[in-house]
This record gives C-alpha cells, sequence and structure tokens, in this order.
C-alpha cells in the first residue's frame, strides 16, 4: 500500500507551530475552603492557548461538592460539575484548544456542599504566545 512522503509545508513540522513556552498553572482546594470563585495562575495575554484542565481529587469528598473550571465569563467554558465524580480518587481531564481572544483570567467556582473531608488540585497546561 503506498505512503504519503512529502512534500510537507511549515505547519505540519512541529517545530514551527506555535505551541511554544508549554507551563502549566495550579490551584488546590480542600473542603475548608469557602464557596466561591478562586483564581487559576494569573491573568492570560490574547493569543494563550489551554491546552488541556486536569482535576485531580487527592482525597475524597463527602457531601455535595460542586467545582467548574472557566473563565471570568463563562464559569463552565473548559469543565462543567457533572465532568468529575469528587467523591473518587482520579484524576479527571479534558482537552480544551482553546485560544484566548481577549485578556482573560482561568477562574475555579467552587462550592464545598457541607463537605467535612477531601482536596483537590486544578492544573491547567498553557502555551503562551
Amino acid at each position: 500500500m503506498p505512503s504519503f512522503l512529502g512534500p510537507f509545508t511549515d505547519d505540519e513540522i512541529i517545530s514551527e507551530l506555535e505551541v511554544k513556552n508549554v507551563r502549566y498553572i495550579d490551584a488546590q482546594i480542600d473542603f475548608s475552603t469557602p464557596s466561591g470563585t478562586y483564581n487559576l495562575g494569573e491573568i492570560l495575554p490574547v493569543g494563550t492557548r489551554v491546552l488541556f484542565i486536569f482535576i485531580q481529587i487527592l482525597s475524597t469528598f463527602d457531601g455535595s461538592p460542586a467545582i467548574t473550571v472557566g473563565d471570568t465569563i463563562n464559569s463552565t467554558k473548559y469543565i462543567e460539575n457533572e465532568t468529575s465524580d469528587l467523591t473518587e480518587l482520579g484524576i479527571y481531564s479534558q482537552l480544551i484548544l482553546d485560544q484566548i481572544e481577549l485578556i482573560s483570567q482561568g477562574r475555579i467556582y467552587w462550592n464545598p456542599g457541607g463537605s467535612t473531608a477531601g482536596s483537590l488540585k486544578v492544573v491547567a497546561v498553557i502555551a503562551e504566545p
């Protein structure tokens, strides 16, 4: 069976793609964290790409906690409450591939829901321009 071996364009060469300066930002939350909105890293400049969001359950929660991950405009832009089970240990990941068009701030929207135990970490993998 024949295979295509080229020619390739510059867009197909990984070293030429816009995904450079990859780093992660994180925040940790536990059952004693009051209900509210928490910043995920610093303000993201225009052109930043949000690649992945991970929620790592470090210890399970009781009660009925709720978490979403979004930005300053949309609280469920990246992760909705239904995509993770905070009563089970594990890592929940979401492929995002969003490019920031306006100056934005990653945000965690948290409600402990009467929990008396549990902790988690939210990690975003980003590529800055």
